[in-house]
């Protein structure tokens, strides 16, 4: 098929699309408007059954399909075929599969048609693409507001700021280490940051390593000149591993501050409901928390929950720690979780937009599910389908950045 022939097949998928309560983007109508000026068309008399018979007339001669695709440009005919037939051979078998699926009820993609697949459970899911998992993705901005792409930098050493080298050994870390002998007195301050299906790692001076999950921020000094080592977590999911050291570590988030000497805890402020909570959970060692004018002291495999504008501090034992971290260690954990929440986590890790399509599907939002151990390396259709394995429900991948639930 010649390219301009992909671009009128794609321009006749959209045509059908809004007759199927599929919304187009104001682009899109544009050029759909386009199209059917070109074609003398008039949108308010045009037939939705014509577009189902546009499909069934595919199946059988081009001359039955060219009768439909004449009627549907002329609504005034009642069957016979005007003198001169309009011919479209290349593109009528991509146009009638575009109709089938849009007269099926069944949301299209909007540039490609999809396949029909038998999944696990014997439902049907279209897949017409599939979307890659996260990696090692993050921006580094130095003290002079310039910004690296981490993922883009070649392996080495980065910048030297402050008497502090900082250097990429490999595609998933940087590393920052002090110049020997160098004395600093006022360090600058760093800030590094993960998109969407992004992971990285970083080591600081004082061999603290940080590892942050996709959407995450944290704001930091390139050397630690005071008596104490503080870091500012702004957003996402950072797990910590201080090294041991004389200056007390200090982690900061809004109004709750985390205290520890030498320790492991990860630190999820990611928004649920609409609602930041910020969960720390320790794995080793101790920590004090304090929010406001209350202070806790968590032991390991305890976790606390603080709720954004309260001083409420909830505490509970006995935590999967294993899990809480699993992100880190590559893979997902989910014990009991929310049908929702899993699909938050998706939407960071695949970096996609979920959308429940129905009132049915919507009652699946509480579910709770247990998925042990599933590699974040697989692609997010194998993922939904072994989560379909769980949960009764459907998806449509309508292009790279969206996905449809349905019931």
């Amino acid at each position: 098929m010649q390219n301009n022939e992909k671009s009128e097949a794609s321009l006749i998928t959209l045509f059908c699309c809004p007759y199927y309560g599929i919304p187009l983007s104001p682009d899109e109508n544009a050029r759909v408007s386009q199209f059917l000026l070109a074609n003398k068309l008039d949108k308010r008399k045009l037939d939705k059954n014509l577009l189902t018979q546009l499909s069934e007339a595919n199946s059988n001669s081009e001359e039955q399909w060219n009768k439909v695709w004449n009627r549907i440009k002329n609504p005034t005919t009642t069957g016979k075929v005007p003198g001169k037939v309009i011919r479209m051979p290349a593109i009528r078998r991509l146009i009638g599969a575009a109709v089938i699926v849009v007269a099926a009820g069944i949301i299209a993609y909007k540039y490609i048609i999809p396949t029909f697949t038998n999944k696990p459970g014997g439902q049907n899911t279209i897949t017409s693409i599939d979307i890659q998992p996260g990696g090692p993705k993050a921006t580094l901005l130095l003290t002079d507001n310039s910004s690296i792409d981490l993922y883009r930098r070649a392996v080495g050493n980065i910048a030297n700021e402050d008497g502090t080298k900082i250097s990429k050994p490999d595609s998933t870390q940087i590393v920052y280490e002090a110049t020997a002998g160098k004395i600093v007195q006022k360090a600058g301050t760093n800030i590094l940051n993960t998109p969407r299906a992004g992971i990285f790692k970083v080591t600081l001076p004082d061999k603290t390593v940080m590892y942050l999950n996709a959407e995450s921020s944290v704001v930091y000094p390139v050397a630690f000149t005071g008596p104490r080592r503080e870091v500012t977590v702004s957003k996402g999911e950072v797990y910590f591993e201080i090294a041991k050291n004389s200056k007390p570590f200090i982690v900061r988030k809004g109004d709750q501050s985390i205290e520890v000497l030498g320790t492991k805890f990860n630190i999820n402020t990611y928004n649920r409901n609409n609602q930041e909570n910020i969960i720390t959970t320790l794995l080793e060692g101790s920590i004090q928390l304090t929010k406001g004018h209350e202070h806790r002291i968590l032991n390991p495999r305890e976790q606390l929950i603080a709720v954004s504008n309260s001083e409420n501090l909830e505490v509970r034992k006995d935590v999967n720690t294993e899990g809480v971290i699993s992100w880190k260690n590559g893979y997902f954990d989910f014990k009991g979780a929310r049908f929702q929440d899993i699909l938050d986590e998706l939407e960071r890790w695949y970096n996609i937009k979920v959308d429940i399509d129905d009132i049915s599907a919507r009652k699946l939002e509480q579910s709770r599910v247990t998925l042990s151990k599933i590699s974040r390396n697989l692609t997010l259709t194998t993922f939904l389908n072994i989560l379909k394995e769980k949960v009764a429900f459907n998806y449509v991948i309508l292009n790279t950045t969206t996905i449809v639930i349905t019931k």
